[in-house]
């Protein structure tokens, strides 16, 4: 199943995201735990099915990441989603661990998506005092719970002694910094081998 570019603009252009504004280029994905379901971050994150039919507000897996609540984003929320990943454990609904990173630099996270917008948890911790952008974030396919993930902050960090790249192994409750000798220079992305 796929997801084309029309699904896709149906999905985004449409009330079915609940009245949210979004990212210049919003992130989306299949759920690799369940192919025809479509992940979408705006500044919350929803799932639905990947032909574009049948969303409504009862797809927000999440809430809004600015208020902590169901309202719908404006074009000037800080919290917009910039990077997303999900995996491990999947129920007929799809994955149950998802991570979204903002254009605030905070990284949220869910081990049970199906529990609802209580379940997620910011786990941005200490590692972007800078509040840089996350650019992007991947989970490790050899961990089948999905809580190993790596992820890589924008910005010039080096002024504020942090990094670009980091690895949980606990759904982000803990981050090793792994950028070591990689240059002061924003990352934009990261992918597992």
């Amino acid at each position: 199943i796929a997801c084309n570019a029309d699904t896709f603009a149906t999905v985004v252009n449409s009330s079915t995201l609940g009245g949210d504004s979004s990212a210049f280029y919003p992130p989306f994905m299949l759920d690799p735990r369940a192919p025809n379901r479509l992940l979408v971050g705006t500044c919350r994150v929803w799932r639905g099915p990947s032909d574009g039919q049948g969303w409504a507000a009862a797809n927000a897996l999440s809430y809004n990441f600015d208020l902590s609540d169901s309202v719908a984003c404006s074009p000037i929320a800080r919290n917009m989603v910039r990077a997303l990943a999900a995996g491990g454990p999947a129920t007929a609904n799809g994955s149950q661990v998802i991570y979204a990173g903002t254009d605030a630099g905070r990284v949220l996270v869910t081990t049970n998506a199906d529990g609802g917008p209580t379940t997620w948890a910011d786990r941005t911790g200490a590692i972007n005092p800078g509040n840089y952008p996350i650019s992007s974030i991947a989970l490790d396919p050899a961990d089948p719970t999905g809580r190993s993930a790596y992820l890589t902050i924008m910005g010039f960090t080096g002024d504020i002694g942090s990094g670009h790249v980091y690895r949980t192994l606990d759904a982000g409750a803990t981050w090793v910094d792994l950028t070591a000798n990689l240059p002061d220079a924003p990352a934009d992305a990261i992918g597992v081998d």
